[in-house]
């Protein structure tokens, strides 16, 4: 279903998603009741419904559907609200900190690539925000938070991009769909640019064929959960990076010394044996 270079687009409504789906050719499969994916040469997307409570599950079971090889990175991509009135309507952002207004509970990507767009802090609020311009440069949207709770539990953090596109000065309105098509139409390429131009994170160049098949291995004999087979791929590049010698026989030990844990807790210590065997 993925490739390890596919990049997995989120939006919460479908004309949010039309401008990428048309520029990048994107096909329509089912994969579940109730969870289309598009696909297309090096990207997916799914379209989740508003809140962060369906966005949250939406990219849990997209992601757990994902080939071991998984997903290389996620983009949230919608419109929001801004109180500022000196911001045009249309400008894209990209987000440098979440903040959930329901807990207080604050999230930040990592920002680790250099890039030429503009940076801002979003609150995810459970209903839309609907206090006109209070000249807050702070923008509000429904989903970020939940987008990023879930798919932190798949990808590092610097992995997550969340773009959005301001909207209205927090007036209420429901925008036509025609409109917030026009929105994301006009930010778009902007987005795309800085997806495309993303090192792509090369797994198995990092390790020789041998070890990768000892890392499937190594999976199946845990039955490793999608969230625990990224640990141990991390564990495991940075071993190498580290210029780590002998990963076949500490994975082939590590495997033989714990075979067959069928609980969450000797999975899990299965894997903090590992990284102490590993260094990492």
């Amino acid at each position: 279903m993925f490739s390890p270079e596919d990049k997995l687009l989120i939006t919460a409504l479908q004309a949010e998603a039309r401008p990428f789906i048309r520029r990048l050719e994107l096909k329509k499969q089912q994969l579940e009741p109730g969870l289309e994916l598009y696909t297309g040469a090096g990207f997916a997307l799914i379209v989740t419904g508003i809140g962060k409570v369906p966005a949250a599950i939406k990219t849990s079971r997209v992601l757990q559907l994902a080939e071991p090889a998984g997903v290389e990175c996620i983009a949230n991509l919608g419109i929001c609200g801004c109180g500022d009135t000196q911001t045009p309507l249309g400008r894209l952002h990209l987000v440098n900190k979440i903040e959930e207004a329901a807990t207080g509970r604050a999230f930040f990507p990592d920002m680790l690539v250099r890039h030429q767009l503009r940076e801002a802090a979003l609150v995810t609020v459970d209903q839309p925000r609907a206090c006109g311009p209070d000249n807050s440069t702070c923008l509000y949207d429904m989903e970020a938070a939940g987008i990023f709770q879930a798919a932190a539990s798949f990808l590092s953090l610097d992995r997550l991009h969340f773009f959005k596109v301001v909207s209205d000065y927090l007036s209420g309105a429901i925008l036509p769909r025609e409109e917030i098509e026009s929105l994301m139409d006009s930010a778009a390429d902007d987005v795309l640019v800085f997806l495309q131009g993303l090192p792509t994170p090369d797994t198995k160049t990092l390790l020789a064929k041998d070890d990768w098949i000892l890392l499937q291995d190594f999976r199946a004999t845990l039955r490793l959960t999608q969230s625990q087979f990224h640990q141990l791929k991390d564990m495991v590049i940075s071993f190498r990076l580290a210029g780590g010698r002998g990963l076949s026989q500490r994975l082939s030990c590590a495997s033989k010394a714990f075979s067959g844990p069928t609980t969450k807790v000797e999975r899990g210590t299965a894997l903090e044996n590992l990284k102490n065997a590993l260094g990492t």
